[in-house]
């Protein structure tokens, strides 16, 4: 079985990709713990859908300026 093409930098959408074995994420009920980081910063739980790998955890939100400066840096 080929491992899944994990998308370019550039991509706006890496936060759905998983950082350990670049399968897609499934967005999961967030801890109460969670709730308190994100009265600081916008953050969700994700867990990978490759059902071997065990990677859990906070993706933060990609601002519309965060964005626009990858667009110059990568």
């Amino acid at each position: 079985m080929s491992q899944p093409s994990i998308p370019s930098p550039r991509s706006a959408d890496l936060r759905s990709v998983c950082p350990r074995c670049g399968h897609e994420l499934c967005r999961i009920p967030r801890q109460p713990f969670d709730l308190l980081i994100d009265s600081f910063i916008t953050v969700w739980r994700f867990r990978c859908g490759d059902e071997k790998c065990t990677w859990e955890g906070l993706r933060r939100q990609s601002t519309a300026a965060e964005i626009e400066s990858r667009q110059y840096f990568l």
